[in-house]
C-alpha cells in the first residue's frame, strides 16, 4: 500500500512488480497485491503499463493483471477493504 501525498509534474513515481510497471499520476492511495495480481486505486491516479496497453486507473477503481485479453479497470467496493 503506497500513500502519495506531494507528487509533482517532474516526480516519475514507479511501482514494479510481475512485468508490470504503475506510475504514479496523483497524490492518493493505492494498494498493490502481488499475490493477485491487483492494483486498487482508493482515490488518485495511475498508469499502468502491462501487456503493451496502458491503462489509467482512477479513485475506486481497480485492475486485475491476470485478465485474459485487454485489461479493463473496474469499479470496487473500498469498504470491503479496510480495517
Amino acid at each position: 500500500m503506497v500513500e502519495a501525498l506531494d507528487i509533482r509534474k517532474e516526480n516519475n513515481i514507479r511501482i514494479d512488480q510481475n512485468d508490470v510497471s504503475t506510475q504514479l499520476i496523483k497524490n492518493g492511495l493505492y494498494d498493490f497485491d502481488a499475490d493477485h495480481g491487483q492494483v486498487r486505486v482508493y482515490k488518485g491516479t495511475v498508469k499502468v503499463h502491462a501487456k503493451d496497453q496502458n491503462i489509467e486507473v482512477t479513485s475506486e477503481r481497480e485492475l486485475s493483471l491476470n485478465a485474459v485479453g485487454k485489461l479493463k479497470a473496474q469499479g470496487f467496493d473500498t469498504r470491503q477493504f479496510e480495517d
